[in-house]
């Protein structure tokens, strides 16, 4: 019983890590740096990917200084 269950914990440690693995592909559109304070380090076409925002943070999305700051129509 004893090897069973040091059996069981090896192939459970294995799969877990094999699944870890594939959460960031070699062929991914991502890449990953250090992140920012308000970043996730997660950056798509070389802009940060930024954490999830609650209803709170709408004004700062209609300030009249959005695009200058932003660059929202870079693509």
């Amino acid at each position: 019983m004893r090897y069973f269950n040091l059996l069981l914990l090896f192939v459970m440690s294995v799969c877990c890590t094999d699944l870890h693995a594939q959460q960031r592909p070699a062929d991914s559109i991502y890449t990953y740096k250090t992140a920012t304070p308000d970043g996730t380090g997660k950056y798509y076409k070389g802009r940060e990917i930024a954490h999830v925002m609650g209803f709170e943070g709408a004004a700062r999305l209609e300030r009249n200084t959005r695009e200058q700051e932003e660059n929202t129509k870079k693509q």
